[in-house]
């Protein structure tokens, strides 16, 4: 799969082989061999190629036992991490592939299910459950 990867950009521009299918076998490979970011730059790939991009189902993060309790998603864990790390939204979109405007979903959601004011107390938040 890595060397696929490693073609990919040159079989794409050249029109050889079938990028689009070596990335939807890298993104399944990578991501189940947690490898995530060569599947997100897989899944930027598949993007670029105008070809559909699997979904995660579902966030690759744990969700701790307080966060199942409010009903927070691994999903919204992935965004909680960085937002921890103090990134905006465009940049967090960017890392998990997501638009800025489920990116900003996420957030809202995250308020309204701690009972929280702001992305500065979702970070503190973070940092009091041991996520950041």
């Amino acid at each position: 799969h890595l060397s696929r990867w490693t073609a990919l950009p040159r079989a794409r521009a050249d029109g050889w082989g079938s990028p689009e299918t070596w990335a939807q076998d890298a993104v399944r490979w990578f991501s189940e061999h947690h490898h995530d970011p060569l599947a997100t730059d897989c899944r930027r790939m598949l993007k670029q190629l105008g070809a559909p991009v699997p979904r995660r189902g579902r966030g690759i993060s744990q969700v701790p036992q307080r966060l199942l309790e409010l009903g927070v998603t691994s999903r919204e864990v992935d965004v909680l991490l960085l937002i921890a790390m103090r990134l905006p939204n465009a940049d967090i979109a960017d890392r998990l592939v997501l638009s800025p405007r489920t990116v900003e979903r996420h957030v809202s959601s995250l308020l309204t299910k701690t009972g929280l004011a702001d992305r500065r107390e979702l970070a503190l938040f973070a940092e009091r459950l041991g996520l950041a």
